[in-house]
């Protein structure tokens, strides 16, 4: 049958105050399901609703039936046993969560591919959740839980209904819880077992507070590295403006000295061409003037050096000589 939840809601939060939360409960595939789970503020009216079983809402009834939250089961994995984390492990050998098997190092066990279950010998590994022990373990944890929550509330609310309805200050004794007789510690294994859990919660709790101080000096870590990295690129930037500036100069320095150069080649064109020339005539005619009468050199010094002079001009201008 098809109905409006946001409609069917309202008309149940009208009928019960006390209804907080109407919520459509889904299944493992995320569809909508015909199961509804209320959420109450007041205990008394959870009580009437569970004791009368039926709700009726626009003319149709209801089936109403205490909704049990499932309980997370520890596994060990370790030993496999339920109840405890690893770390509270007091067993020595290391169990395979597979063929069940103990031995001092896992590392060194050939497990033999048979699958059996520690708790219930069953084909399954012994830390599958579906398992019958481990189901039967949460149901009984669920279980205790809840009676201890029922427990405390219909407590609660004998002793409110005990001061709303008497008005004389009488005391009855049945009204009182008795004196607690003194703690001793329970064999209970399920007992153990929380109390286990317990304090293995509270080490989870240590350690996330170890972690949340560790991840806050992680991150003061990371902004100075942040800004380290950028100090560093902004001296990196700076470092390839010089760079880009030296370059600039080099190329401008290399064009000078191809100016220079091009100046060199061009007087040495105009030494070859002009110069080299005209002192190769002095040279021929200064050597003329030297030559006495018969033919002799005046003076062989001088001659020496005019030889020697043209010589070394002949070399600049590529090996061509002047006679």
């Amino acid at each position: 049958m098809h109905l409006d939840f946001d409609e069917f809601s309202l008309d149940l939060k009208n009928l019960y105050p006390s209804i907080q939360n109407v919520i459509r409960m889904k299944n493992k595939f995320s569809n909508d399901i015909k199961m509804v789970k209320l959420e109450l503020t007041c205990a008394k009216a959870r009580d009437d609703l569970l004791n009368n079983k039926l709700v009726y809402v626009n003319y149709s009834c209801y089936e109403i039936e205490e909704y049990i939250a499932p309980v997370n089961v520890l596994i060990c994995s370790k030993c496999c046993s339920i109840g405890h984390f690893r770390r509270q492990c007091a067993e020595q050998d290391e169990t395979c969560k597979s063929c069940r098997q103990s031995f001092k190092d896992l590392k060194m066990h050939h497990c033999s591919s048979i699958i059996k279950c520690k708790h219930c010998n069953g084909d399954h590994l012994s830390n599958f959740m579906k398992c019958p022990v481990v189901k039967t373990f949460r149901a009984d944890l669920t279980k205790k839980l809840m009676n201890i929550n029922n427990n405390v509330t219909s407590y609660s609310s004998s002793i409110a209904a005990n001061i709303a309805n008497n008005n004389t200050s009488q005391h009855i004794n049945n009204d009182f819880p008795r004196t607690a007789a003194p703690w001793a510690p329970s064999s209970n294994p399920m007992d153990l077992k929380l109390n286990t859990l317990i304090s293995g919660l509270s080490q989870v709790n240590e350690t996330l507070s170890k972690l949340c101080v560790t991840n806050q000096g992680f991150q003061q870590f990371m902004i100075e590295k942040n800004e380290n990295d950028k100090r560093i690129n902004n001296e990196i930037d700076d470092l390839k403006s010089i760079n880009n500036k030296m370059d600039q100069d080099v190329m401008v320095l290399n064009e000078k000295v191809n100016d220079l150069d091009k100046l060199m080649k061009s007087n040495d064109g105009i030494f070859k061409q002009f110069l080299f020339p005209m002192l190769d005539d002095i040279l021929k005619f200064i050597d003329t003037k030297n030559v006495g009468r018969g033919g002799k050199t005046v003076d062989p010094d001088l001659k020496s050096k005019i030889d020697r002079f043209r010589n070394q001009m002949s070399d600049a201008m590529g090996g061509k000589s002047f006679i």
